[in-house]
Order: C-alpha cells, then structure tokens, then sequence
C-alpha cells in the first residue's frame, strides 16, 4: 500500500521521537522511504520548508518520493476545495498542503498518515459542515470521501512493525 503523509507526522517525530531516543522508528520510516511505499507531495515539502526546522534537509534525500501534482490529483484537489468549502483558506500560510495529502492517497489508491485529529462532532453530524467547514480535519475528509487514514501508531501497526519499536 502507498501512503501519503501529511507534513505534520514529519514534525511530530522529530519533536516526540527524535532520532538519537527513537532510532528504529527513523529507520522504518526510511526503509519505507526506500521502497516508495511513503510518498510526500511537494506542497507539503514547501511546508516543512517555511517551518525551517531542518526536516527538509533530511527530505533531499528523498527527492524521487516527492510527488508533483498530476492533472488527475490537481483535478481531485479542485473536486475537495470546491465541495468542502472554507475547509482551506486560501489566504492562510498553514494548511495549504491538506488537499494535496488526500488527493496523492486516493490517486494511488493508498491510505493518508496524519497527526490531525478527526472533529467527532461534524463526523457524527455531517449536516454541520456547510456552518463549520473550517473545523473540517483531513481524517474528516477522509471518512467523507472513504479514504483510508492513520496516525502514526495506526501506519505502524497496519504495516505490521509496531511491535518492532
């Protein structure tokens, strides 16, 4: 399965598990890297870069798993800004990469990995998304457009090495 990561599983592991406490983790994730079975879109590459926190150093060399958008996932992030609308604000600086995440997955036809957390009450309550659209979270998105999604836990476990961390 291919997986799409959103820009803040990178910044979580380096805040929570950084390398030197965390190495097997950082190995997984690389081993995955290596294998092409974790693909990043560039939007969320030229987040990681605005937040200058040296994760984009360590993406270079990864450059071939940096994926530009194809008409297909610009098509697809068009479809999500359109029919989730206020979900991104296109004059914010944060975010911005979220579209992205979900159209790289479901163009694979793979599974997002996210920190989000899902809004419980627009989920249970999908009538309230046209009042709160901005309170929409990319696992929301998910569910709404039957996308599988994980956090980091969940990645680890459905590819079969948390037990190995």
């Amino acid at each position: 399965m291919i997986f799409s990561f959103d820009a803040n599983v990178f910044i979580d592991m380096k805040k929570y598990y950084p390398r030197e406490s965390n190495n097997k983790l950082w190995e997984i994730i690389e081993d995955k890297m290596n294998n092409y079975e974790i693909l990043i879109s560039k939007e969320v590459v030229i987040e990681l870069k605005r937040k200058s926190d040296g994760l984009s150093n360590w993406l270079n060399k990864y450059q071939d798993n940096v994926i530009e958008s194809v008409e297909e996932i610009q098509n697809y992030v068009i479809y999500l800004v359109n029919k989730y609308q206020g979900w991104i604000d296109p004059n914010s600086t944060t975010n911005q990469a979220d579209p992205y995440v979900i159209a790289l997955a479901d163009y694979h036809k793979g599974a997002v990995v996210t920190q989000e957390k899902i809004h419980r009450h627009l989920n249970k309550n999908p009538e309230q998304i046209p009042n709160q659209p901005h309170a929409l979270k990319i696992p929301n998105i998910c569910n709404l457009e039957n996308i599988a999604y994980f956090d980091i836990v969940g990645f680890l476990v459905e590819i079969g090495d948390f037990k190995n961390i």
